[in-house]
């Protein structure tokens, strides 16, 4: 009898918790999608991801522009129209914040910097950190920049009569020498032998990513957590590299002060506005994860696109040769046009964003004056023509901002303080490389396919054949 008394009870509990659990979801004006693993939910592959996420959103969205998933154990929003991300990013950095998760994961790897950090920490660090990526500084680092490029032209020149030559890696070991100079005032010169220690840097991304994403956090085991996916050992490495360069900064004559952290050791030591070393490390490791493979993802599907079309690749070679032979003012980078517009035109084809349990799905950034298709790839769609017949940025209303959706360097108060190096280094080196190459793609690699890695990137390394121009003067 007691048992029938128990299990009499046991329905009525799982028939209330049922009826409450349909109440709740009557109540919730988004739809969810179905299916999905019992508690775990779904698990997307990780290379598909921006495609299931976008299948999700167009198939599920029932115009209130939310979806809700469960993904790894966890609940997510995937946010479908720009009024709904505009809502949630005005709300950001005070009432909505990163995830536990996403600080968490960036702080096992040592990376404790602005863009982990939260609240009047965040402040701090911004205020002392965004200054030093101003125009006066950007002229400061385009040294570092023509430093570095002139080594990857003269590498490929070494190396076009071999046959094709795999950009990628080459693009990867140029952005991190920058950040490496710009930052610290450190050469590493890994375009001309690659390092131990730029192999560390170049990989922060994949393992924040990897961490981020995993459905629970196995660096957290004991002894040997940190060191299953190579984390423990390079966040080691890397943090004793930092260490070491300022501490032969500290103990050096030199006064330049054409670097980051030498700028911001000066002005702190003015302001008695101090950084705890674990923090202005977290820093320097924070600028070389983030900076260097969205700078040279982008950079190498800028590559793609010049070799794919070569009428577009001689007009902005013109462009190109339009400038000054040594480009030492970021004035003169400003003159360029069409390669200019790349940078909004490459991300935009592309962008997404991910906050704290919101996933945003690829926005509908505008057709710009050429109105152009938003799924064809089009180098002139933020640009009008001047009264000389030059192509320049257009105005205000047709480049897309974070509010029309191109969130590549993030929005608001938390947009990247060091989008416009990107921007440069980008606009550089595609300038050197019209100049001296012609550029056709690899047989087969005619149509690349983009997969989520740390970021949107091609899935296989890009390949491209390298013929040396005849120089200006002898044409």
């Amino acid at each position: 009898m007691a048992n029938a008394y128990i299990a009499l009870a046991l329905l009525t509990l799982a028939l209330s918790l049922l009826r409450s659990k349909k109440k709740r979801n009557a109540s919730i004006p988004w739809n969810k999608v179905p299916g999905g693993l019992p508690i775990i939910g779904h698990v997307p592959h990780i290379p598909s991801i921006l495609d299931t996420l976008e299948g999700w959103a167009d198939t599920y969205d029932n115009g209130s522009g939310i979806v809700e998933v469960q993904m790894a154990g966890k609940k997510y929003f995937i946010i479908c129209n720009q009024e709904k991300a505009q809502f949630i990013e005005s709300k950001r950095p005070h009432k909505v914040i990163r995830g536990t998760k996403f600080s968490q994961a960036l702080s096992s790897l040592k990376s404790c910097g602005l863009l982990e950090a939260e609240g009047e920490t965040w402040k701090k660090e911004r205020r002392l950190i965004s200054p030093h990526f101003n125009h006066k500084n950007l002229q400061d680092y385009l040294s570092h920049a023509n430093l570095v490029f002139s080594r990857l032209i003269k590498k490929w020149l070494s190396q076009c009569d071999a046959g094709p030559v795999t950009v990628t890696q080459d693009m990867h070991h140029a952005a991190t020498d920058i950040i490496s100079l710009s930052i610290l005032g450190y050469d590493l010169d890994s375009v001309t032998a690659p390092s131990e220690i730029a192999t560390v840097l170049d990989t922060y991304a994949r393992l924040l990513l990897k961490r981020t994403l995993s459905p629970f956090p196995y660096w957290r085991i004991p002894i040997v957590g940190q060191y299953l996916d190579n984390g423990g050992q390079n966040t080691e490495k890397a943090v004793a590299f930092c260490k070491q360069v300022l501490a032969d900064f500290a103990s050096s004559s030199q006064s330049s002060n054409n670097f980051l952290v030498a700028k911001m050791l000066k002005e702190m030591g003015k302001n008695a506005d101090q950084f705890p070393e674990e923090r202005l490390v977290g820093n320097m490791i924070t600028m070389f994860s983030a900076g260097t493979e969205s700078t040279a993802t982008t950079t190498v599907s800028c590559m793609y696109q010049l070799a794919k079309d070569k009428s577009l690749q001689e007009e902005l070679r013109a462009e190109a040769e339009a400038l000054e032979e040594n480009i030492e003012s970021i004035e003169e980078i400003r003159k360029l046009g069409t390669i200019d517009s790349r940078h909004v035109e490459i991300p935009a084809q592309s962008s997404f964003f991910l906050l704290p349990r919101f996933i945003s799905k690829k926005s509908n950034t505008p057709l710009g004056p050429l109105t152009s298709p938003r799924d064809k790839f089009c180098a002139k769609r933020y640009l009008t023509q001047n009264e000389n017949g030059k192509y320049v940025l257009s105005g205000s209303g047709d480049i897309p901002t974070p509010s029309m959706g191109f969130r590549s360097f993030g929005s608001g108060s938390r947009i990247c303080p060091a989008r416009h190096l990107s921007m440069m280094e980008t606009s550089l080196v595609l300038t050197k490389i019209l100049r001296t190459f012609e550029v056709s793609l690899k047989d087969g690699q005619e149509e690349m396919k983009y997969v989520v890695k740390s970021i949107l990137a091609f899935e296989e390394d890009l390949e491209v054949v390298l013929k040396p121009r005849v120089p200006k003067a002898s044409e």
